[in-house]
This record gives C-alpha cells, structure tokens and sequence, in this order.
C-alpha cells in the first residue's frame, strides 16, 4: 500500500526507469469498462503525453500534484526535482520554480497544489511541514505551518483545494485530519481523526471541492472517498479494498468536473476510476504499462472544464492528456 510510499518517496532515488518520448499522439481512443445503471455517452480518448524522467526543463522525476489555470496552462509538482513546472495546454515547457531547501521559495518533496480564482499558487511542502504561496509567475508570496499537531501545524502536508471564497483547505496526512485555513493562511478549524469509522481517516490525501462547498477526501489507508459538508460534517463515503469496479488499492487524488462527476488516481491499480455525485461507479480507464493511456502509479488528476483530464503518471515520469465527456 502507499501507506508509507509516500513519505518514503521524498527521499526516493529511482523506483523505475522507464524511457518515453517528450511527446507521443494519440493512436486511438480507450475502451474503459462500465458497469451498473450509468450510461456512458463517449469513452475516455488517449491524446497525448509529455515529460521523461532527468531533472531538465519539462522532465520529471516522480510528478504527482497538478492544477489548472484560468489559461488552461498546467501545473505539474515535481516531487523528486523540489519544483513546480508549467506547461502550456499542448504539453510545452514553459517556466519553473523551486529547488531544494528550507527557505522561501524552496521546497523539500513538494506533494499537492491549488491555484485559486486570482491566480496565486499553494503548493504543499511535506518535508518543511509548510504551505507555501506563490503569486501567478512563481515569485514566493508568504508561508504557514509548522511541524506538529496543534492547531495550524503539520505532519506531512499532502493535498489541498480552495473553495469559492478562497479558504483553504489542506490534507494533514500523519495527523489524520484536515484543516481550513484563510487565503492568508490564518487558521480557521479542523476535522477528522485516527481511525475507520465516518468522518475518521487512515491517511488523508486528495481533496477536491465541489460548487456547493461540498468536500471531498480520499482516505488512502481506508480505500474510500468521503464526503462533507462545508462546514466538515460527514454526510457519506464509497469504495472498499480491491480491484474491482468502484473499489480501490491505495486511491491518491480526487478531481471533479463542471457537472459534478467525480474522478479518483487508483494508484495501486494502475487506473482512473470515474463516479457519478453520489457516489455510484461509472467508468474506470487505465491499466499497468507504459505505453498510450497507461499507467504505472497514477498519481495526480487534473481537470479542464472544456472537457479534458490531465493524468500524472507518477513512476513513467509523464503527464497523459484525455479527452472526457463531461
């Protein structure tokens, strides 16, 4: 299980090495499998990739948060290299930012990110137990928390997500918990605990916010997704250890579409799984490989309102685009 793989991975050297062209087309789209009631109107379609593994502009060493601006333009977090790339909506490098270290600006395996409705950017820094933002160019704005278990504090920042009033909310993954910060990183409060039973997490990792305020957290030790309400009363939750449709092996992210459709990295397995608002199986596209619309430990997802779902295929050290209906 990732229980433990991603903490170990900060100081990975090399898990796998596996060679990819900077860019490959598509060749023809995927079957992904249904099942239940759900009618499918158009599979997820294969469109392209971009990134190998090395440490220069617009490669990857271990990518794994992603988020999308206003532009379309991609962020990729690239955990191994302690930076943040930008790619146009094509795949094209365009700019970084970061390095390893302690100070402003730096980072120590950098994990998830979230740019909110002006364009800043929040990137979480698991080993300097902190968040740091940063304004739309990547020039260091401000940092909040420390390591610890208090209130405001830290042990292993992995996901965030902003809601439409800008707060902030942020996965604490060793302290099992997630906590809502303002747009200046001012505390607010906190929900969750240790544990299996509703509203409790056993390693709580990607978030998503819907438009009603709605919050959504993959509880990765749990192999479930759990839903809040905005104020982090439990309302429901799905899924359950395996392989099977609407089950998951060590779910990472969590991304949502304009109609509410809900998009979750079944990391272990190697897929994509996609669900309705409540909660029920759609679709599920992926399997284990390297080559057009594979994956070897999907580890982010990132979605366009226009219709496209950007995949970060964490260990083929590559970014995969997909055309989605939505």
């Amino acid at each position: 299980m990732k229980l433990g793989i991603s903490l170990t991975i900060i100081g990975l050297t090399l898990m796998l090495l596996i060679p990819i062209s900077s860019l490959v087309e598509a060749q023809a789209p995927l079957q992904p499998t249904s099942q239940g009631s759900e009618s499918v109107a158009c599979p997820p379609t294969f469109l392209f990739q971009f990134g190998s593994d090395g440490s220069g502009p617009g490669q990857f060493h271990h990518p794994t948060g992603m988020a999308i601006d206003v532009s379309a333009r991609v962020f990729v977090v690239d955990l191994g290299n302690d930076r943040i790339e930008k790619f146009g909506p094509a795949g094209h490098f365009l700019s970084q930012f970061g390095s390893y270290g302690s100070g402003p600006g730096q980072f120590s395996g950098p994990y998830g990110i979230a740019i909110d409705k002006s364009g800043n950017i929040y990137v979480t820094d698991p080993g300097n137990f902190r968040v740091q933002k940063f304004n739309s160019t990547g020039n260091f704005v401000l940092q909040f928390g420390s390591q610890g278990s208090g209130p405001g504090q830290f042990s292993s920042p992995h996901g965030i997500a902003i809601d439409k009033s800008g707060n902030i909310y942020v996965t604490d993954w060793q302290n099992n918990r997630v906590e809502k910060f303002n747009s200046t990183g001012y505390f607010l409060s906190q929900f969750g605990s240790y544990g299996s039973g509703p509203g409790q997490f056993n390693a709580a990792e990607g978030i998503a916010i819907d438009r009603s305020g709605h919050i959504y957290v993959v509880d990765l030790g749990n192999n479930r997704i759990e839903k809040f309400g905005p104020a982090g009363h439990f309302l429901s939750q799905f899924g359950s250890y395996g392989s099977n449709p609407g089950q998951f092996s060590s779910p990472v992210d969590i991304g949502l579409d304009r109609l509410g459709n809900i998009y979750v990295a079944d990391w272990q397995n190697n897929r994509v799984q996609e669900f309705n608002s409540t909660g029920n199986f759609v679709l599920q596209f992926g399997s284990y490989g390297s080559g057009p619309g594979q994956f070897n430990a999907p580890d982010g997802v990132a979605l366009v309102r226009s219709g496209y779902i950007y995949v970060a295929d964490e260990l083929n050290n590559r970014v995969e685009k997909f055309s989605i209906c939505s």
